[in-house]
């Protein structure tokens, strides 16, 4: 697990929305399972609505986050194959920690930068 920032030094916000190609890439994700607490954006009240036992495939979230603007706390699980691959866990608007194959944490280190 790797812990990285959720704002750049430049006002940038991390969020999955920027992460979404190295997720992609990486991950080749098939479907997510999702527990938002608290959040912002357009979709924020679909977001936080989901149940976190409901499978979200993952066109759908990348439908939905593209009207998300920040994930204050929640949890972001990817699925391939009916198996967990990791996990996007943002804790209070402050940082994410990050779990998942060590190339994938490493591409996220370097896209955000760690705490």
């Amino acid at each position: 697990m790797v812990r990285v920032r959720q704002h750049g030094e430049d006002g940038q916000l991390f969020d999955m929305p920027a992460f979404l190609p190295v997720v992609e890439q990486s991950l080749q994700p098939e479907e997510w399972l999702l527990d938002i607490e608290w959040c912002t954006g357009e979709s924020a009240d679909t977001l936080q609505g989901l149940s976190p036992e409901e499978l979200v495939p993952h066109s759908t979230l990348v439908s939905l986050v593209s009207g998300l603007r920040q994930t204050i706390d929640g949890t972001y699980r990817c699925i391939r194959s009916g198996q967990p691959v990791a996990e996007l866990r943002a804790v209070d608007s402050s940082f994410w920690e990050v779990s998942g194959p060590q190339q994938f944490e490493a591409e996220m280190l370097a896209l955000c930068g760690p705490v």
